[in-house]
C-alpha cells in the first residue's frame, strides 16, 4: 500500500506499502483475511495521517493507481520522485501463524535516496484496524523526531467496528472500478454493522449520485446521515463532506421567483469548495472527479463551459487511469465538443474497465466514434451485428453533437433497413420515431412523421419544422379528453391567441399542482403558474407575461428555465440581453437533443454578437446551422 502527503516545507511525503501475502496451506485462512487490506491500508493510513500537523496525504485512488506491486526502496523512491515527494513510506504486511500479522514499514528520504526509519508492528489478524493505528502513531513519532509532525494528532475514520471498516474498504475498491452494485452492497453492509459510520453513508450516497439517482429519497437520506454523523476527520474528508452538504442543499433548495436569471448560491459555493480542494490536493484523482462531476451536473447554471469540465475529468483520468467513473461523462463531453477521437479513446477504455454486460456497447461506440463524423465499413459491420438497444443508444449519443447529426441519421436508416428483414414491431416503431426526430434536428425531410406523438409534433411545430395550423388542429380532440397531453403546446396556443385552450390546460395543471403539493412535492407544483403566464401572453400583454414567467421557479421543470424559447424571446424583446443569454445557456441541457435547439442557438449567437462575446457567437451560430 502506498499513500503520499505534502508537508509545510513544500516537501511531499509519499507513503507506499505493498501488501505481499506469502501463501502457504497452513496459513491460507490468515492470508485470505489479509486480501482486502492490500488497498484497504491505503485508505486507512491516508485518512489517518492527512492533516496531522503539516502532513497532507495523496488520495488513496492516486496511490493505488500508480502502485507497481513492489515494496523495495528503489521502486518507492522512484515513485516518490515522479510526484515530487520529499519522503516515502513503504513496507509489507505478512501473516504470522494462524491469527497474527506483522507490518514492516520504512521511511525513506527521496532526495537523498536513503532510509531514515524502520517500523515493525505485530497485531491480531482480526484487528488490523488497531494495527493500522499503531503504524500511523509510530510513523508520526518517527516524523516528529525529524521535526516534521511534532504534536500532530491522528484523524479517525469514524468507526470502531472492524466489520464495518472492512466492508467500507471493500466498497471503496469496487467503487473505484465502477462496479456500482457491488460497492453499494458493501457500503450497506458497513452501515448495517455501524449505523454511525459517516464515510460509509457517504459511500451509499455516492453510488446513487454516480448512477443519476441523487434526487431519490434514499440518496438524500444517506447523504444527510453522512453529514450529520461526521466527526473530526481528515481535512480532505472534511472538504468532501462540506461539498456534500452543499450538493444536498442544491437538491433541497426552496423554489423561488427569478430563478432562471439569478445565481444559484449553493452551486457557486459547491464549485468553489471543490476547486479549493483540488488546489490543496492537486494530485488527488477523486477530488478532480468530484469537481468535474459537479460541473457536469450543475455547471450549466453557472455558465461553466463544457471544455472546462472535460479538462477536469481528463485531470482525474491522468491521475488514475484505472478509475472507471471519470470516463463516463468525459466521453459524453468529448462528443458534445466534437472531440470524436478522444471520445473513442474513453469509450474503448470503458469497454476494458466496465462490467461484462456493458463492454460490447462501449466497444461499438468506440468503433463508431473512430469513424465519426462519417461511417466506416468496419463501424457499419459492427452495427449490423450489435444489439438493437445498443445501436439506438449510440445514435442518441451522437445526436448531442450537431456535427454528428448526419451520422446519427445514417445509423437510424441502416437499423430500420435491418429491422425490415427481421421485423420487431416495438423496435421498428421506436427507431422510426428516433430517425424522424433526428432528421428534424438536422433540418431535413421527415421519413416517418406519422410515428411522432402529439408532444413530438408540438416541438417540431414550435421549431418551424411542421405547420403550426396543422398541429393545432390535431390537438383539438385532446383539449376535451386529455389536456395534459398537450401541455407542451402552450406556446403554440398563445401564439395563435387561443387563450381558451391555454386556460383549459391551466385548469388541468392546477389540479396536478394541488395533488403534487399534497404529496409534499412543492418544487414541481408550479405548472399552473406557467400556464397562466402563457394565458397573459395569449391576450397580448408581453410585459406582464414576462413578469409572470420570471415568477415561475426554475425547479418546476427540473432546474432548467420553463418554456425557454418563449421566455428567452420575451427577454430579448425587452432588451435584457445578458439575462436572455443566461436563460438560453441554462436551457442547453434540456434542449440539446431537440429540434428546437437550432432556433435557440441562433438567438444565442445573435445575442453573443451584441454582447461582443465572439467565442459564444461562433459557437451559437455554428450550432444553429
Amino acid at each position: 500500500m502506498r499513500c503520499w502527503w505534502r508537508i509545510s516545507r513544500k516537501r511531499r511525503c509519499q507513503c507506499r506499502s505493498d501488501v505481499q501475502t506469502r501463501r502457504s496451506r497452513s496459513r491460507a485462512s490468515c492470508d485470505a483475511a489479509l486480501d482486502v487490506w492490500r488497498e484497504g491500508l491505503v485508505d486507512s493510513l491516508a485518512r489517518s495521517l492527512d492533516g496531522a500537523g503539516p502532513l497532507r496525504t495523496v488520495a488513496p485512488s492516486t496511490s493505488i493507481a500508480k502502485s507497481s506491486g513492489r515494496g523495495d526502496v528503489t521502486t518507492a523512491v522512484s515513485l516518490g520522485t515522479s510526484v515530487g515527494a520529499g519522503l516515502v513510506v513503504f513496507g509489507e504486511l505478512n501473516p504470522m501463524g494462524q491469527d497474527s500479522v506483522r507490518a514492516r514499514v520504512a521511511i525513506a528520504d527521496v532526495a537523498n535516496n536513503k532510509l531514515q526509519h524502520n517500523i515493525d508492528v505485530m497485531g491480531d489478524v482480526t484487528r488490523i484496524d488497531a494495527l493500522a493505528d499503531s503504524v500511523s502513531l509510530q510513523l508520526l513519532r518517527a516524523l516528529g523526531s525529524d521535526g516534521l509532525a511534532g504534536g500532530a494528532r491522528l484523524s479517525s475514520l469514524g468507526t470502531s467496528s472492524v466489520a464495518a471498516l472492512k466492508a467500507y474498504l471493500v466498497g471503496q475498491q469496487y467503487y473505484r472500478r465502477g462496479l456500482v452494485d457491488s460497492s453499494r452492497r458493501s457500503f450497506e453492509e458497513a452501515v448495517a454493522a455501524d449505523s454511525l459510520f459517516s464515510l460509509s453513508w457517504r459511500g451509499v450516497a455516492s453510488v446513487y449520485i454516480r448512477t443519476g439517482r441523487e434526487n431519490m429519497p434514499e440518496a438524500k437520506a444517506a447523504l444527510d446521515r453522512a453529514i450529520r454523523l461526521r466527526r473530526a476527520g481528515s481535512p480532505r474528508d472534511s472538504l468532501l463532506l462540506h461539498g456534500d452538504s452543499l450538493r444536498l442543499a442544491i437538491g433541497r433548495r426552496t423554489p423561488a421567483a427569478n430563478d432562471a436569471v439569478s445565481d444559484v448560491a449553493e452551486i457557486s459555493a459547491l464549485l468553489a469548495t471543490l476547486e479549493e480542494a483540488t488546489r490543496r490536493y492537486p494530485i488527488d484523482a477523486e477530488l478532480w472527479m468530484e469537481l468535474a462531476d459537479a460541473g457536469y451536473h450543475f455547471g450549466y447554471l453557472t455558465n461553466r463551459p463544457d471544455r472546462i469540465v472535460l479538462r477536469e475529468f481528463e485531470q482525474a483520468i491522468a491521475l488514475d487511469s484505472m478509475m472507471m467513473l471519470p470516463y463516463v461523462h468525459a466521453q459524453t463531453l468529448a462528443v458534445r465538443t466534437t472531440k470524436f477521437r478522444a471520445a473513442a479513446t474513453y469509450a474503448r477504455r470503458m469497454a476494458t474497465l466496465g462490467a461484462p454486460q456493458v463492454q460490447p456497447y462501449y466497444a461499438l461506440l468506440a468503433t463508431v466514434l473512430d469513424s465519426a463524423p462519417v461511417l466506416s465499413a468496419i463501424a457499419r459491420a459492427q452495427l449490423d451485428t450489435s444489439q438493437i438497444p445498443f445501436t439506438a443508444t449510440v445514435a442518441r449519443e451522437l445526436s448531442a453533437a450537431p456535427e454528428a447529426t448526419a451520422l446519427s441519421v445514417t445509423i437510424a436508416k441502416l437499423q430500420l433497413a435491418r429491422l425490415a428483414k427481421t421485423p420487431t414491431i416495438a423496435d421498428a416503431a421506436a427507431w422510426a420515431r428516433a430517425l424522424t426526430l433526428i432528421e428534424a434536428g438536422a433540418g431535413g425531410a421527415l421519413t416517418s412523421p406519422q410515428t411522432l406523438t402529439i408532444t413530438d409534433r408540438a416541438q417540431l411545430a414550435a421549431a418551424g419544422v411542421l405547420p403550426v395550423d396543422t398541429v393545432l388542429s390535431e390537438a383539438a380532440p385532446y383539449l376535451e379528453r386529455q389536456p395534459l397531453m398537450i401541455g407542451s403546446m402552450l406556446s403554440l396556443f398563445a401564439g395563435a391567441r387561443n387563450d381558451g385552450a391555454v386556460r383549459t390546460v391551466a385548469r388541468m395543471f392546477d389540479s396536478v399542482d394541488v395533488a403534487m403539493r399534497g404529496q409534499g412535492n412543492v418544487s414541481a407544483a408550479h405548472r399552473g403558474e406557467l400556464a397562466r403566464a402563457f394565458d397573459i401572453l395569449a391576450r397580448g400583454d408581453s410585459v406582464a407575461a414576462l413578469r409572470a414567467f420570471l415568477a415561475v421557479p426554475m425547479s418546476t421543470y427540473g432546474d432548467v428555465p420553463c418554456a425557454p424559447g418563449t421566455f428567452a424571446r420575451l427577454l430579448a424583446y425587452a432588451r435584457r440581453d445578458a439575462e436572455t443569454a443566461r436563460v438560453l445557456d441554462r436551457s442547453w441541457s434540456s434542449t440539446r437533443n431537440l429540434p428546437s435547439l437550432a432556433p435557440l442557438m441562433l438567438l444565442r449567437g445573435e445575442l453573443a454578437e451584441r454582447l461582443n462575446d465572439k467565442a459564444a457567437a461562433r459557437d451559437g451560430l455554428a450550432r444553429a446551422r
